[in-house]
């Protein structure tokens, strides 16, 4: 794979058949993840991007649910579907990897079943990428099958001839492989299939305490909003449905 062999090629074919989950997610649990991000984040929230957007279905979602604020919002897809199957283009989808992207710097983001089709060294560039756009603070969620999940959940999900699911990554591995570029992996409570990654974090909270105390001025930037409060509330939560498991 490393060397450009591709064990599933992202054809027509392939996101025909992976559009209706990627639908279900867009428009469903990346909302919930967004919002949980906004929560845990500890740095005002100016640009969010979806890395590994696949057709654009929560940038479609985010401009329903935050129009106010929807400017804040990216996506980011090197192999998109083709344009009879995506949502209307958008502006801020870039075709592309995260150097792509036309501005200068990301506070925060979520990255949905991606990393699982990636070698180390994939997921090592792209977090190399990422260090060069995040600021300090910088927060994202990223969910993806941890070994848990595979073991005790799904034995299904790894499925590297068809859906292109090549490694499960825990925690403490991936840790190992992006802490020399500045990053921070951390486990959610009760969810064997996301975690948290942080760009040289300057202060170390509970996430309980970071879900009370959310950053003032992301949360002014949310309650500008109609639907702000709403999504605040589901970023609370999502995280507290899981963290007593």
């Amino acid at each position: 794979m490393d060397n450009g062999f591709h064990l599933v090629e992202y054809s027509d074919q392939y996101w025909k058949s992976e559009l209706p989950s990627a639908r279900e997610r867009g428009f469903g649990s990346n909302i919930a993840r967004a919002a949980e991000v906004f929560m845990y984040a500890r740095r005002e929230i100016s640009a969010f991007v979806d890395i590994g957007a696949g057709p654009g279905f929560f940038s479609e979602a985010i401009r329903g649910l935050l129009p106010e604020i929807s400017d804040l919002f990216w996506g980011v897809e090197k192999f998109p579907p083709p344009n009879n199957i995506r949502p209307l283009p958008d502006k801020q989808f870039v075709v592309g990897g995260i150097s792509d992207m036309p501005i200068d710097y990301i506070d925060a983001g979520i990255c949905v079943e991606v990393i699982e089709h990636l070698t180390p060294k994939m997921v090592f560039n792209l977090f190399k990428e990422l260090a060069i756009k995040s600021r300090n603070d910088s927060c994202f969620l990223f969910n993806t099958g941890l070994p848990k999940y595979v073991k005790e959940e799904d034995r299904g999900y790894m499925d590297p001839l068809g859906r292109g699911h090549v490694l499960s990554w825990s925690v403490s591995g991936l840790n190992h492989l992006i802490r020399e570029l500045g990053f921070q992996a951390i486990p959610l409570p009760g969810k064997t299939w996301a975690m948290i990654v942080e760009y040289r974090p300057t202060e170390k909270l509970e996430l309980t305490t970071r879900i009370w105390k959310p950053i003032p001025a992301t949360m002014n930037r949310l309650a500008g909003s109609k639907y702000g409060n709403l999504f605040r509330i589901l970023g609370t939560e999502s995280y507290r449905a899981y963290a007593d498991y």
